[in-house]
């Protein structure tokens, strides 16, 4: 497939396609070129198939760097691209710590979007101790002193 991307007729046509930003569409196409592309199948009747899908990286660091995209922008983006069902969190990763970073796969729920029998899902919450800011102690309301 070389450096071109393929997209579908019906998902530029969709209702899920057409319910995101342009920055979004920006973002989404991103995580085409990162698909990584086989044929499969039988000769003569071989199809594509994503080999890599679920392992998708795009920090945030790289929308900054390449896409001059600012953090709050990019995770506004991805949490579009969950909602209308183009993308899936496949890992959430550590924010920031070297080495686990989120990793993501492209979705075909955008088909059921806006149907009884779409699927909705959104971001994980960030449940690990030590995060937000709550957890940090100068930050706590101590109601005992009351």
């Amino acid at each position: 497939m070389g450096n071109s991307i393929r997209i579908n007729k019906d998902l530029i046509n969709s209702k899920s396609f057409n319910a995101i930003s342009a920055g979004c569409i920006r973002v989404y196409l991103h995580f085409l070129t990162k698909r990584k592309m086989a044929k499969t199948g039988p000769k003569g009747r071989e199809m594509w198939k994503q080999t890599n899908n679920g392992e998708l990286v795009f920090t945030y660091a790289e929308a900054k760097r390449e896409k001059g995209m600012p953090e709050s922008t990019f995770m506004k983006c991805i949490d579009k691209l969950i909602a209308v069902g183009l993308m899936d969190i496949a890992h959430s990763g550590s924010g920031g710590k070297k080495g686990d970073t989120s990793l993501y796969a492209i979705s075909e729920r955008w088909r059921k979007y806006g149907t009884p029998d779409f699927v909705v899902k959104k971001r994980p919450k960030d449940e690990r101790s030590g995060r937000g800011f709550a957890h940090h102690p100068e930050h706590r309301c101590d109601r005992s002193k009351k």
